[in-house]
This record gives C-alpha cells, sequence and structure tokens, in this order.
C-alpha cells in the first residue's frame, strides 16, 4: 500500500496558496455593474452576463427614510441598498476598508487581516496571513497611473529589502481579478478563456465617450457579485418564493442582510483558483453577508460567512470556512475620526490605518 502521509512541506505550500488568495481578497474585490455569474462546472470559463443590480433614487430613499417606511419600501430590494452603500464608499475622496477575519482549511486556522486605503494620488493594500504552517505578508501600490507595484513576502520585515514586481493594469487584472480602486471601468473580451476584462480608463468622461458596446463600470469595494439574480430564495409562509435578504432598523442606522447562491461568488471562485494554483474553481455551497450601514446608508461594518470545497495540490479535496469583519471609513481628507491616515513606504512595515480597529479589536 503506498503511503498516503503528506509532507510538511508539500502542506504549507498549498495551504500557502489557499490563504494567500483569502487574505488579499479581504480587501481587493468588488461587484459589477456588469457581473460575473457561475456556471454548474465549477472549472468551466468564466462568462461575462448582464445582471440586474437595481438603481436606488435618492431622492425617493431619502422620502422613505423621512417617512420612515425604508424596511416596508426596500424589503425585497435590499441588494439595491447594498449597492448603493458599495457606490457611495468607491467615491469618497478618502476611503478607507480594514478587515480581520480566520480561515479554517485542512483542519488548519490562518489569521488573516487585510486594510485597503484610496486617495485621490494612491490606491494601497495590504494583506497578513498567519498560522503555524503559514506565513505570507503583501502589498500593493496603485499610483492611479496605469500598473500596480507588488510586494510579496513573507513577514512585514522583509518589505524594506524587496525589489517589487510591476504589473500593468491588465496584467494585474490577469492574475488577482480586479484592481483596487474604488471604481474603474472595463471593456470585455469573451474569447479570453482565462479573464475577459480589459481595462480601459478610471475617467467617467472617457468611459461616456467610448462607443464600445461591452463597457461596464467596476466597484472594487467587494468581491461578491450582489445582484438580483444572485441572492438566495426561499419559500415564505404564504408559499411565495421571495429573495432571502432582509433590512432592520438599528440603533444608528440599518443591518443589512443576503444569502448568496454559488454565483454570487463566482468571481471570488474564479480568483482563488488562478492566483492559488487550485486544481479547479472553488466551489461555494453558503456565502451570508450583513453590513451595517448609518442613517446615510454610508458603510459602517460588515460581517462575512463563508464556506467551500475545492480541489489542491498535495492534500487533494478538502473544504474551507471563513470569517470575514470589516470596518469602512470615508472623508474629504485624509483625516478620519482625528487619525491622520498616510499610505506607508515600502521600507515603513507599519500601517496606522490599523488605529482606526474598534478597541476591543486592536
Amino acid at each position: 500500500m503506498k503511503n498516503k502521509t503528506v509532507s510538511f512541506h508539500g502542506l504549507a505550500l498549498t495551504l500557502s496558496a489557499i490563504f494567500l488568495v483569502s487574505g488579499v481578497v479581504g480587501g481587493l474585490s468588488g461587484f459589477l455593474i456588469s457581473n460575473y455569474v457561475d456556471s454548474k462546472r465549477p472549472d468551466a470559463k468564466l462568462k461575462h452576463v448582464a445582471t440586474d443590480n437595481g438603481t436606488v433614487d435618492e431622492a425617493d430613499l431619502k422620502a422613505h427614510i423621512e417617512a420612515g417606511d425604508v424596511e416596508t419600501a426596500y424589503a425585497y430590494k435590499v441588494h439595491q441598498l447594498v449597492n448603493y452603500s458599495l457606490t457611495k464608499q468607491a467615491e469618497s475622496p478618502y476611503a478607507l476598508t480594514i478587515g480581520k477575519g480566520s480561515v479554517l482549511a485542512a483542519g488548519v486556522t490562518q489569521k488573516i487581516q487585510s486594510g485597503t486605503y484610496s486617495t485621490p494620488e494612491m490606491v494601497f493594500n495590504q494583506n497578513i496571513s498567519s498560522s503555524s504552517f503559514v506565513q505570507t505578508a503583501n502589498r500593493f501600490y496603485d499610483a492611479r497611473q496605469g500598473s500596480v507595484k507588488t510586494y510579496l513576502a513573507k513577514k512585514e520585515s522583509d518589505w524594506p529589502s524587496q525589489t517589487p514586481e510591476e504589473l500593468t493594469y491588465n496584467d494585474y487584472i490577469r492574475l488577482y481579478g480586479k484592481l483596487i480602486q474604488g471604481e474603474y471601468y472595463i471593456t470585455l473580451d469573451e474569447s479570453d478563456e482565462t479573464m475577459p476584462d480589459r481595462y480601459l480608463t478610471s475617467s467617467k468622461e472617457e468611459y461616456e465617450k467610448s462607443d464600445d458596446p461591452t463597457k461596464a463600470l467596476v466597484n472594487g469595494v467587494l468581491i461578491y457579485t450582489i445582484a438580483k439574480s444572485t441572492v438566495a430564495t426561499e419559500k415564505g409562509s404564504d408559499g411565495k418564493v421571495k429573495p432571502k435578504e432582509s433590512i432592520r432598523k438599528t440603533e444608528n442606522g440599518y443591518e443589512l442582510s443576503l444569502t448568496l447562491k454559488p454565483s454570487g461568488a463566482s468571481y471570488y471562485s474564479f480568483q482563488m483558483k488562478t492566483t492559488g494554483g487550485l486544481s479547479n474553481r472553488t466551489v461555494f455551497t453558503r456565502s451570508v453577508l450583513t453590513f451595517e450601514v448609518d442613517s446615510d446608508f454610508y458603510l459602517v461594518s460588515s460581517q462575512f460567512s463563508d464556506d467551500y470545497s475545492l480541489q489542491a495540490p498535495v492534500i487533494g479535496s478538502t473544504t474551507g470556512h471563513q470569517e470575514m469583519t470589516q470596518y469602512y471609513f470615508h472623508s474629504d481628507s485624509d483625516n478620519f475620526q482625528s487619525t491622520k491616515v498616510t499610505v506607508p513606504s515600502p521600507t515603513e512595515t507599519q500601517f496606522n490605518g490599523y488605529d482606526l480597529f474598534p478597541e476591543n479589536e486592536k
């Protein structure tokens, strides 16, 4: 009988691939105005189709806020409210997202800390991941000039001595799925079996001048595809099929909750396969997203819970569970709650955006 014992080195490399993707995902990705929908086969070609994200008329929303009946008016349009809040975050001159989470896969728990900071001059992302098997520390700098500098290391102390790899926007999209910018525009090449997105511009004016019929807007705040077609459904007590989403008034705003179909995480599954070197695209079985927004529908925090199965080298078939909590901040300047947040240079190992974690998270 052959020895099926997995070597420590092989397991570490495989887990590194899985956890690296999970860490990067927390701060890099978002939803498309035209989105990706999974096919039945997890390793099938990524297909781009139009979906209904819905729109929110600001005047109408404000009228319902004043009338106090938002919960009723948007009872089955929660995905629209979430996308509205994501757009507000993406369009803020200075926007910060910080998160912490954990991934359990192959019996190993990996801790994740991520942060994305967007300014008019620079978009910065940092992801640190660690367990008894794996350590990764990655940084990405996008100066909004057509390329991204990447620093991929094991520890934060490695950054100052590293020479970065510089990727064009299209090369970066091909490797990581999406840019870390809050919003940008693409055109599509559906003949490309790996990644049909082609960067067009970050300028709305240039986008509007383009006559390409495939042009689309990408929002880079979240990885999930949040649309009417990707929200799971269930039968209500009246026997009617309804979307599995809810809205609840809170002391300071609203709680928005969604349960997604596997297609809602299709971009996530694509990213995990291509970036993590997995045998097939990850198959998501459960994605529950809960958002806290303030009374003006600006994002405050979110909790994501995912279950999935995957095929990976060395360890074969396994399952994973991820929990992620994120906090969102927006401003017209680099000051957030009396904290001046700066983009760290590659020689600096600390990112002071993490100072804004709630006290119980520090």
